[in-house]
Order: C-alpha cells, then sequence, then structure tokens
C-alpha cells in the first residue's frame, strides 16, 4: 500500500471543473464491487475507485461498457447468482435500487424490489465472506425538520406516511445494521441528498428537480416563459456527483462500522436561486413563472456533512460550475439524439 498524487477531472466532456491534488491510499490488489455501477451515481464511483488504485468490478443488470472496470452480469435478486458474480471482491458499494422523481405516480412494489435486492446482496456477500459493505439510503429516510439534518435526526415512522422508497432505504438500514453487527463484519450507510451532474436521467418521471429544471430550460425557445413547480422558496442541498462518488468511497474506507453517514454538500439553496443559476447558464433570457398550485416537497430539506467531513471529505465542485458540467452533459447527449420530445 503507498500513496499518490490524484487530480482528476468532474463532468464528461467539461474539463473545468477539477479536483484539489490531494494524497489518497493506493490499493492496487483490492478488488471492490458496485452493485448498480452502470448507474447514473455508480459510474462515477468506479471512476474514483480507478482513481485510488482499486479494481472495480460492476455488478449490474445489464450489460454496459464501463472503461475500466470489471463488468459481470447478474440478476441481484437471486443470491446465489449475486453470489457468483462477487469471486474475488473484497469489499461491495450497493447502489442498485427502484426511485423516481416527483412526477412518478405508479411505485406499485418498489417496497418489495429494493427489500428483496438488498436481502440478496448482504446474503451474497455472508456466502463470499466479504467483510466490508457500503450500503446506499437516502435522506427521505428523515422527518421533515428546518434545521441541517444530522445522522441522529429522527427518521420516518407510520405516522408521517413515508413513501414506499422511503420505507424501503429505512428498513434497508435496519437489516444492514443488524447483517453487520455479527461475524467481524464492517457496514457503512451513506444517506444520499440530492445528487446531481453529468450521466444522469432527464426523463420527468425519474429525473431530480436540477435534472428536471435544465432540460425544460435547455428546450424553451430563446424569450419564452418557463414554469417551475412551487413558489420557488423551497430549500435544498446539492451535491455534484463526483463529489458524492468521492465521499462514498470515503464512507467505505474510513467509515466508523454500524455508522450512518450524510452523503451531500450542507450547502442550503433555494429552488429559485437554481432556476435563476440555470437560467443564466443556458443564457436563453427566459422569464421563470413559479406555479405554486404544483408540488414542491418538503419546505426545507438540508443534510449536515460534519460526520463525513470528520473523515477528509471535502465537496469541491461549487453549484454553479457543477450546473454548467450538468448543461454541457445534456447538450451533449441531446446531440447524439438520446432524448425525443419535449417536458411539459
Amino acid at each position: 500500500m503507498g500513496t499518490r498524487d490524484n487530480i482528476r477531472t468532474a463532468g464528461e466532456g467539461n474539463g473545468r471543473i477539477r479536483h484539489r491534488s490531494i494524497r489518497i491510499e493506493t490499493m492496487s490488489h483490492t478488488q471492490t464491487a458496485v452493485i448498480g455501477g452502470g448507474g447514473f451515481i455508480g459510474r462515477h464511483v468506479v471512476s474514483e475507485l480507478l482513481a485510488q488504485g482499486r479494481t472495480p468490478v460492476v455488478v449490474s443488470q445489464e450489460y454496459s461498457t464501463i472503461n475500466g472496470a470489471d463488468v459481470r452480469v447478474a440478476d441481484v435478486t437471486d443470491t446465489a447468482v449475486t453470489a457468483e458474480a462477487l469471486d474475488g471482491c473484497t469489499s461491495v458499494i450497493h447502489l442498485a435500487a427502484r426511485a423516481g422523481g416527483i412526477q412518478m405516480h405508479d411505485t406499485s412494489g418498489l417496497y418489495r424490489s429494493n427489500r428483496t435486492v438488498t436481502d440478496s446482496v448482504l446474503e451474497a456477500c455472508a456466502a463470499r465472506r466479504i467483510t466490508d459493505v457500503f450500503i446506499a439510503s437516502s435522506q427521505v429516510v428523515y422527518r421533515n425538520a428546518e434545521s441541517p439534518l444530522e445522522e441522529t435526526s429522527p427518521i420516518v415512522s407510520s405516522v408521517d406516511d413515508p413513501t414506499q422508497y422511503a420505507w424501503s432505504k429505512a428498513s434497508d438500514e435496519v437489516i444492514a445494521k443488524w447483517w453487520g453487527s455479527t461475524d467481524d463484519r464492517r457496514v457503512v450507510i451513506g444517506r444520499f441528498g440530492n445528487i446531481y451532474g453529468a450521466g444522469a436521467p432527464y426523463d420527468e418521471t425519474r429525473s431530480t428537480v436540477i435534472h428536471a429544471l435544465i432540460r425544460r430550460f435547455c428546450e424553451a425557445k430563446s424569450g419564452s416563459r418557463v414554469e417551475v413547480w412551487g413558489d420557488g422558496t423551497a430549500v435544498r442541498s446539492f451535491l455534484y456527483v463526483a463529489d458524492a462518488a468521492a465521499g462514498v468511497v470515503t464512507a467505505l474506507t474510513h467509515g466508523e462500522p454500524g455508522a450512518v453517514y450524510n452523503i451531500d454538500s450542507g450547502v442550503a439553496h433555494t429552488i429559485a436561486d437554481v432556476a435563476r443559476t440555470i437560467n443564466e447558464v443556458v443564457g436563453n433570457e427566459l422569464e421563470l413563472v413559479f406555479d405554486p398550485s404544483k408540488p414542491s416537497g418538503v419546505a426545507y430539506r438540508v443534510g449536515s456533512v460534519d460526520r463525513l467531513a470528520a473523515l477528509g471529505f471535502e465537496p469541491s465542485v461549487p453549484l454553479h460550475d457543477g450546473i454548467e458540467a450538468t448543461i454541457a452533459d445534456f447538450h451533449n447527449r441531446a446531440n447524439h439524439g438520446e432524448f425525443s420530445g419535449t417536458l411539459a
């Protein structure tokens, strides 16, 4: 094990965002499986692992080429198949889950689907005697609050009428902590905030607020009006996806057994501020129209990152730069014919 200097570029096709030069540990013979490594966050986690000298193994339902990674196709709901895919791995990052944006209406089976996958992954890890595991959760498990959410903040219960997704993540945490309490296993849990950036989905049923707004603004004609859901006063924190990937690997590498870590920027922004920033970067001189009759989610959700910062994590991509990179990603993919139609 040694150290090396590393400078990595965050965001595809945008050389303006660069991470500071840091000293990192290299583990040249360590294989880390990324369950869901072909997804939005997963691909960036693979890049982060490569930057840190690890050997990533992508375990995915479908095959896709991911530079520098061994890709293994597996039905991760099947424990035996998943265990076979984990052959040779010494640690696991579990990111696979069904989720959705604010417009997703059909959530039937989401709880069962997510719970089945997590159970299968943990059982497969036990079969392979893999003891270091990162489990992805979400800040939707928190109850509504008016101050930054700490990992000890109250989480949802039945009285909060949580979504199936929130229930699935809260349940995953309970099962993972129980699993990690035996046989010298080490499990860490990462609660993701609003992650955005290159490679995300931009369709209305799966996209998060920044991606939905970026598509809406980019597809609007110069001088036209763009509708923003809600009155714009809702407050959120946002984390660029390359920073999120660094947070995941930091938690896996240095996190305390059984601990929970918010993976977030901790910086509060109103939705109105985000919309204005996107409008400025797009440069089409669009008129913003806020519609309070449309859903805007909870009034305030900002995750404290003090606990993860104590492990050495520090986000390095400001919101404006991250939005620039994400808009560049949207234009690049649109120019290659990835999107059809427009958002209503």
